[in-house]
This record gives C-alpha cells, structure tokens and sequence, in this order.
C-alpha cells in the first residue's frame, strides 16, 4: 500500500516538473509574442476572453497570462475591464491541458514515447542554441507530464483493487462537500488545478472514482486554484489584488452553481456526450471542465461591466504612487516587467514636472529620487531568463530615462531660486514650453512622442545661451553689468538649458517605440 502511494506521489511529483518546464519553455519561445497577442488584440471584453484563452492554451498556464495581464493593466496598456475577460478566457485555456492528458495521455496513449521526448527535449536543451533551449526545455516538460501520468495511472490501479468507489462520499450534499473540500486542498497544496485535475483522471480511469465524484474534485480544484491566487496576490498591487478578485470570484460564483446543480447538470451533459457515442470517461470529464467554464464566462459576459465595476469597489485604489506598477509578480515575464518600469519611469517624470513651480520642489525632488531608486532596484531584481533582445533595449532605454530624471531633479531647486528678469526670460520661455510639451505627452501617452520638437527646442535653447552670453559678457566689459549679475546669469541659463536637455532624453528614452538606445553624446551638466 505505502509503495503504491509513494508511486502515486513521485507520479504527481513528475508531472508537476512537467507542467513547470513545459510552461517555461514556451513561454521563451513566445517571448515578445505574448505582450503583442494581448496588447495588440484585446480591446474589450470579447476580445479580451478570446486572447486570455489563446494564450494561455498556448503557454499551458492562466497564472502566466494573469501576470502578463497585470503588467499591462498596470502599464496603461489595456483597461481593467478588457482585463477581466482576459481573465476569464485564461479559465477556458488552462483546461486545455486535461485534454492533453485525457486524450493523449489515456484514451490514445503516448506513454511509450514520454522518455523520448523528454531524451529530446534534453539534448536540444544542452546545446542551447537561441530560443531552441527554450524548446528543449518545454519539448522535455512535455515528455515528464505522460512519465509522471503513468506512474499515477499505475498507483491508481493497485489503489482501486483495495477501494470500492461506492465507499468514498458521493451523492447528497455531505458527500458533495466532502469532495469539493478534497478538490480544493488538491489545488492548494500541488499550486495546480491541472495536476489536481491530472490526478483525478488517473482515478477515474482506474476506477477508483467514479465520474460524479470526480466531477464534484473538479469543482473544487478549481476553486482552490483561484484561492492559491488570491493569496499569491496578497501584499501585491491593486492591479493585482483585482485581478485575483475577479478571478476568484468567477471560480467561487461558477462552483457554488455547480455543486447546487451537479445531478441535473451531468445527467444532461451526459445525454449530450451518449448522442456523440462518448461514456462517462476521461475526455468526457475533460469535457466537463471546458464546457463548464465556457458556460460561467457566457453568463457573465452580459454583464462583464457591472462585474468590473464590483470588483474595482471591493477593492478600491488607495494609493497612486508612480511605483504602483511595480509589482513583484510582474518581475516574472520580462517584457511585463519592462514595460512596468518604463510606465513607472513615465509617471514619476509625470508627476516631478507637474510639481514643479507648484511650491512643492522639495517633495517633488524627494519624490523623484525615491521613486527612481525603486525603479533601479525592481529592475535589478529582474529575472533574466526569458528576456528577448527588445526587452534588454527596454531596461536600458528606462535606465537611460531614471538618469536623466535623477539629474532633472538635481537641478529643480536651483531653478526654482532664479529670479524673473528679462536677461533670461526668453531662455526661461523655452524651457517653460519645453516642460508643458513634455507634460503633455506625459498627460495623453497614446499620442506620438515630440522627441523631434523637443529637440528642436532644446537645440534653439543651447545657441540662445551661447549667444546671451556673448551679450551679457559685452555688457559687463562695458560696466553695465557687475561680475555677481554676471555669474547668476550664466548660472541660471546653464541650470534651465540643462534641465531641458534632462527632459528631452528622458522623453526619447521613454518612447515605447525608441530605437536601439545609444548612449547620449552630451550630458550637459
């Protein structure tokens, strides 16, 4: 008996390591594709569902589409609302893989093949060659899921010779909760609703389950899975902390009507599969795990707006930090995570040049300082596995972007402290109009950058510094200046030519459509 359980666990253990090599790898090999399926196709929730289940059948993981999901809500990218049916369509996609194992794991075996592949995977993998170790490592991963069912598959046989199926809770409410409970823990203690689910194809195929209870394991393993999110949420973002509420909502919503119905509800599912020449079996439970998520997201489609909406007001933002994207979770993907400091780069240069000349320099350079430095720091812990070519453009672009920002804010109080005159005033006027330039584009980012107009500018201000300065060093030789009038002007004109430089690179750096980053030629400082 303890050799079968030791099987069975190893067997799970396995697939487990499966299922996280396999998302891994094809999450690389995706790598910037994943950003572009969801920032370039969901535009509301029908789109939204649709991309959440593409994507996550793709990468065999709704928690890597929900992460991907946050970044962007966070980054401005998508709305919430479109967000929410991404969500939902990451409920349908992830059971694409019990569909994988029922079907190709025990209606039509690849068993026998499983250490092929992970032999496959393997090697590909030791040569690493581009994004081919990536495929090595998903191909591998892919191979452990079947060697891992199998070990189930065979611990589940001995086990149902020693169980009889009518012994464990079954009809009535009491043994309905008994399962649903069983299911949940499944879920919350392997981190994964699809090898809870992969057990419990095991089981009813070896008979020792039969296909009510196992549907009443699957309710509660995906309530469970929602759970594990929510508390993988807490402490994290708002963005976050709504994403898993929708989430969680969803799966408790759908599961209580599930449970309440489950008699009817198979008997009718069940006619259906009868008229299709499909007994209650493996792909018949796969198809009850599909079938039921895509029955909860039609119902809540209708009113997906009020759901958003109950979700935005249970969990209220308090707080608008521009770090606030900077979520711990985002670090996981890179091109979520670079687009999250490039928006929290955004809003801090939004909010220090809204500051400025509002009596509130000294707050809006503290404010500055500490934000680049979390900045710095989340971009320092991040992950580098996964990371394409444009991603490492990105974070250095950012990086080029805080530096700037870090200088503007070296300048702020000195530019505050000079005075209006008419020697700088044209000077001044550049500068002014350069900054509400760059606000406005900091303001409304969907517009295109003005890195070209701010150029300009910022050239235009260079040679008017070097010709009033010609000017002011005549007047002095001519007495009309002393040398202190002297040596404030120059040190005002250096100080706003400076800043407006700061703000331009920071703006071209900022631009999500930046080119390859160079390192910029002058500093001015």
């Amino acid at each position: 008996m303890m050799s079968m359980i030791a099987q069975g666990l190893g067997g799970l253990g396995l697939f487990l390591l499966g299922m996280v090599l396999m998302t891994d790898g094809l999450k690389s090999v995706a790598g910037g594709s994943l950003r572009t399926i969801l920032t370039k196709t969901v535009r509301g929730p029908v789109s939204g569902i649709a991309a959440g289940t593409g994507v996550s059948a793709l990468v065999q993981s709704s928690n890597a589409t929900t992460i991907a999901t946050i970044g962007f809500v966070s980054a401005g990218l998508i709305g919430f609302l479109p967000a929410v049916g991404v969500v939902l369509g990451s409920n349908i996609g992830t059971t694409s893989t019990g569909w994988l194992v029922a079907v190709l794991g025990m209606r039509y075996s690849i068993a026998p093949y499983a250490m092929m592949l992970v032999l496959v995977g393997a090697m590909i993998l030791l040569l690493r060659i581009g994004r081919s170790a990536a495929l090595g490592t998903a191909i591998a991963g892919f191979g452990l899921l079947f060697v891992g069912l199998g070990g189930m598959q065979e611990a589940m046989g001995g086990l149902a010779e020693r169980i009889d199926p009518e012994s464990l809770p079954g009809a009535g409410w009491g043994g309905r909760m008994v399962l649903l409970g069983a299911g949940f823990a499944m879920s919350i203690v392997t981190q994964s609703a699809s090898a809870a689910l992969a057990a419990t194809l095991a089981a009813l195929a070896s008979g020792a389950l039969n296909f009510e209870q196992s549907a009443a394991l699957v309710i509660g393993q995906n309530v469970g899975a929602a759970v594990a999110a929510a508390i993988a949420a807490i402490g994290a973002s708002v963005t976050a902390k709504r994403t898993a509420m929708a989430h969680v909502l969803f799966n408790v919503i759908l599961g209580g009507l599930l449970i309440v119905s489950l008699r009817p509800f198979l008997d009718g599912m069940l006619w259906l599969f009868a008229l299709v020449g499909l007994g209650p079996g493996v792909v018949a439970l796969a198809a009850f795990n599909t079938f039921t998520r895509v029955i909860g997201v039609l119902l809540v489609l209708p009113v997906i707006g009020a759901y958003a909406a109950l979700v935005e007001r249970l969990i209220p933002e308090r707080s608008a930090s521009p770090t606030r994207f900077l979520d711990r979770s985002v670090g996981r993907v890179g091109s979520v995570a670079s687009e999250a400091a490039r928006r929290s780069a955004a809003e801090t240069l939004r909010e220090f040049l809204a500051a400025l000349g509002a009596g509130r320099t000294r707050m809006a350079v503290d404010g500055a300082q500490t934000a680049a430095a979390r900045i710095r720091e989340f971009m320092a812990e991040l992950s580098r596995e996964g990371q394409n070519r444009s991603d490492v453009k990105r974070n250095l672009s950012t990086l080029h972007a805080i530096d700037h920002i870090e200088r503007l804010a070296g300048n702020a109080t000195a530019i505050e402290s000079i005075p209006r005159s008419d020697r700088v005033s044209d000077v001044r006027d550049r500068y002014d109009k350069v900054k509400r330039i760059a606000l406005e584009w900091l303001d409304d980012p969907s517009k295109p950058v003005p890195a070209k107009k701010l150029e300009a500018l910022g050239k235009e201000l260079a040679e008017l510094r070097k010709t009033n300065r010609r000017k002011v060093l005549a007047d002095a030789a001519e007495g009309e200046l002393d040398s202190r009038a002297v040596a404030a002007y120059t040190e005002a004109v250096i100080h706003l030519d400076r800043s407006a430089f700061h703000i331009w690179r920071a703006l071209h750096h900022l631009d999500p459509d930046t080119p390859e980053p160079v390192v910029d030629s002058e500093h001015r400082d």
